[in-house]
C-alpha cells in the first residue's frame, strides 16, 4: 500500500465509483483525463509521499493544461 502511485490510487477511486454507477459518461472521461495528468505531472510518485506542497504544484501545472478538476 505505501508504494500506490497517486495516479493508480485515483484510477481505483474513479473505476469503483464507476462500477456502481455513480458517474455520468462525462464524469468518466473526466477522471481519466485527470488519470492521464496525474500520470504526466506526478510520473511513480507513490501517494504517501505527496506533501502539500507538491499536491498544490501538481493542481497549478494540470490547471495550465486545461484538464477539468
Amino acid at each position: 500500500p505505501d508504494k500506490i502511485t497517486v495516479a493508480k490510487l485515483f484510477e481505483n477511486y474513479a473505476a469503483f465509483t464507476a462500477r456502481d454507477n455513480r458517474l455520468s459518461p462525462g464524469a468518466i472521461g473526466r477522471n481519466k483525463a485527470i488519470s492521464s495528468k496525474l500520470r504526466k505531472t506526478l510520473r511513480d510518485k507513490p501517494a504517501s509521499e505527496v506533501t502539500e506542497s507538491i499536491a498544490k504544484n501538481a493542481m497549478s501545472m494540470m490547471r495550465e493544461t486545461r484538464v477539468p478538476i
